[in-house]
């Protein structure tokens, strides 16, 4: 896919938004790619997913694990962990607000 078709999807799904946004970055943006409304369609996903696997590929990236946050972070790093054929954890919050693997058991030195 181009950056072009990638960023059609989102318009599809009406999950480019104009107006005027203050990012967490504290950045300021006339776009905000709302990924919860293009996440919710399962085929969306297995698209976003093939095509986020092909540009790993093309890096040269070696993961032997996908890491996403929770919050829709677990649905792409799943897919793109199917795409890849590598297992996916998880970033969760802790008690003191921090992300951590807490289902860590899966996971041994050296991973990447």
């Amino acid at each position: 896919m181009t950056d072009d078709e990638v960023r059609n999807l989102f318009v599809t799904c009406g999950a480019l938004l104009t107006g005027h946004f203050v990012l967490t970055s504290g950045r300021h943006s006339d776009q905000y790619f709302e990924k919860f409304d293009v996440l919710r369609w399962p085929e969306h996903v297995a698209t976003l997913g093939a095509e986020l696997a092909q540009r790993v590929r093309r890096s040269g990236i070696e993961a032997t694990v996908v890491l996403g946050p929770t919050t829709l972070g677990i649905v792409l790093a799943y897919e793109l962990g199917r795409q890849l054929g590598l297992p996916a954890a998880y970033g969760e919050k802790g008690s003191d607000g921090a992300r951590m693997v807490r289902r860590a058991d899966h996971l041994k030195a050296g991973d990447r």
